[in-house]
């Protein structure tokens, strides 16, 4: 007898990798999100004048998927947050989001859209953390099994920012300290959930830290595709030069968790070389410094296709980050066979000397130093691109068997039946 499973997530989470492999299967009984923008749809055009990201909230192998949104309380929220000017970043905007998103969602439960599901066998509800406790306490009263999906490493991550805040007034963030009750209620969620996908050391290790029973989580890495980087090859050249510099990119959010105080430092022991820096993503931090003697373009938020020639152009991307759940841009990275230079703070990508640098820590003079291995030894990232590809354990395969895994340990009665 097939499980159904039932699929919620506020964000694109690795463009809906998980609810996709569901629907290969046959098992995605419903997938919750906040909106659904096909192309050419009229509310794609009216969603994307107050959302920026309204349009990648769709993804063609889902088109026939039973989708349901909760698009009226999404334009709610975020016409609401116009008129209130919060940053994105703010706690108080993150509080918010996954609030509303919660009472919608337990208002589409209660709904006619899902009274087969509430009626029919039960299943496994399939949620990140932060956005789902009321939800999964549903789905229990209702006899499901619930998976948590952990996003990040909460009271960890908030003390670190605190932290390199205290380090770097200059660069502080204005909204360090998340809302009381905030990460408790994450917690909460962890406690209860029936079992818990953490997609790396580092963020397994928060949760034992947390008193989670270790039988209770499964390590599974993000999941890509990886198909673009087949028909990429790289050429650099026999020596980099103020005509031809190294060309370092960082992709993502530009935040102290990043570890963007620290490579803003190293920028500074690295100026009068001929390297290139570029920052494309959102940013936490309100001023960024001035870099005399450095080349350094901050884009901002770009688009899909700008990412695409960004990664395209650049000679290696950089990581440092201080805390991450994964960071899927590394898979982007393999994707692209771009070499990385990634700290250990995240998913377990980079092998030190095959496909990129590890930091073993994460100080300006550390990063200096792997940029100035890349600066002497261009030949060093020809043969990194050339090892770079997704790892077996992060392919959609891969992580397609962990979910029937946890299925079976749910439901072993059913398994063992058929």
């Amino acid at each position: 007898m097939t499980v159904p499973w039932v699929s919620a997530q506020l964000a694109l989470n690795g463009a809906f990798f998980a609810p996709r492999l569901l629907a290969r299967s046959g098992r995605l009984a419903r997938m919750a999100v906040p909106l659904w923008c096909p192309p050419g749809a009229w509310s794609t055009s009216l969603l994307r004048r107050i959302y920026w990201n309204a349009p990648n909230f769709y993804h063609p192998e889902l088109d026939r998927a039973p989708v349901s949104t909760m698009l009226a309380g999404k334009i709610c929220f975020e016409v609401r947050q116009l008129f209130l000017r919060r940053p994105r970043s703010s706690w108080e905007f993150i509080q918010e989001s996954n609030q509303s998103y919660e009472r919608s969602l337990l208002r589409l439960l209660d709904s006619s859209e899902f009274e087969h599901i509430r009626k029919g066998p039960p299943g496994i509800f399939l949620s990140w953390s932060d956005i789902s406790l009321e939800a999964m306490r549903r789905f229990h009263a209702m006899g499901w099994k619930t998976v948590t999906m952990q996003l990040n490493c909460g009271r960890l991550e908030e003390e670190i920012v605190v932290e390199e805040c205290r380090r770097h007034p200059q660069l502080a963030e204005r909204f360090a300290r998340a809302p009381d009750g905030f990460h408790e209620r994450t917690l909460c969620e962890y406690r209860e959930t029936d079992h818990i996908i953490s997609n790396s050391t580092w963020g397994r290790d928060y949760l034992l830290g947390n008193g989670i029973p270790a039988e209770k989580i499964s390590l599974v890495p993000f999941a890509h595709e990886g198909a673009v980087g087949d028909a990429i090859r790289r050429t650099y050249p026999s020596a980099f030069s103020k005509e031809r510099p190294l060309r370092v990119l960082h992709l993502g959010q530009m935040s102290l968790r990043k570890g963007m105080a620290r490579l803003f430092e190293a920028i500074g022991l690295l100026k009068d070389l001929p390297i290139e820096f570029t920052f494309a993503g959102p940013s936490a931090i309100p001023k960024t410094p001035s870099f005399d003697g450095s080349s350094v373009r901050v884009l901002g938020v770009v688009s899909p296709g700008k990412v695409a020639e960004l990664y395209r152009e650049s000679d290696v991307f950089i990581f440092p980050t201080l805390s991450d759940a994964f960071g899927l841009t590394q898979l982007e990275c393999m994707a692209w066979k771009l070499p990385l230079i990634a700290s250990r703070h995240c998913g377990e990508v980079v092998r030190h000397g095959c496909n990129g640098l590890v930091l073993e820590e994460v100080t300006p003079e550390s990063i200096a130093a792997a940029l100035r291995h890349c600066l002497a030894h261009p030949k060093d990232l020809d043969r990194w691109s050339a090892g770079c590809e997704v790892p077996p354990a992060c392919t959609m395969e891969s992580f397609s068997a962990a979910l029937a895994e946890i299925e079976r340990r749910l439901y072993p009665d059913r398994h063992s039946a058929a």
